[in-house]
């Protein structure tokens, strides 16, 4: 199932999920978040409380030194440089995946810095090439 239903690990507990799916969709959700009884975010850890080799936590570090960049200016509005910026973050997603044991408040960060800019992307005008915009059109 690729949708969201309204109901999320990261706000909900396992147990408010189940039952507004049950009472609304008529179905009992059987995803990891639920399989694994995932904690809300608030209760996430950082994956560098996790047992990871220094090195692996080390190359954690350098993999996300931009993040916290990105993720001021998705909160303010202001990306320069929108498509290196997804890049990077889509390159944190996949080393986190391969790497972490989820969830964590990294990962869910991450994710959700993501999905704040492709929103931002959809709310805005932007010519899709800048070398066009001054071209004259003859009448």
């Amino acid at each position: 199932v690729f949708d969201q239903y309204g109901v999320h690990y990261a706000i909900m507990t396992k147990k408010d999920r189940q039952a507004k799916l049950k009472k609304q969709y008529r179905f009992t959700c059987n995803c990891i978040a639920c399989n694994e009884n995932w904690q809300t975010y608030r209760h996430l850890d950082s994956f560098m409380n996790q047992e990871i080799d220094i090195e692996t936590k080390e190359r954690l570090r350098q993999v996300m030194q931009n993040f916290d960049s990105y993720y001021h200016n998705a909160t303010v509005v202001t990306i320069d440089n929108y498509q290196q910026t997804l890049d990077d973050l889509n390159y944190m997603t996949i080393v986190l995946e391969r790497i972490i044991k989820k969830p964590t408040s990294d990962f869910n960060d991450i994710v959700e810095t993501r999905k704040r800019i492709w929103g931002l992307l959809g709310s805005r005008y932007q010519l899709l090439d800048q070398k066009y915009a001054d071209l004259k059109v003859r009448s």
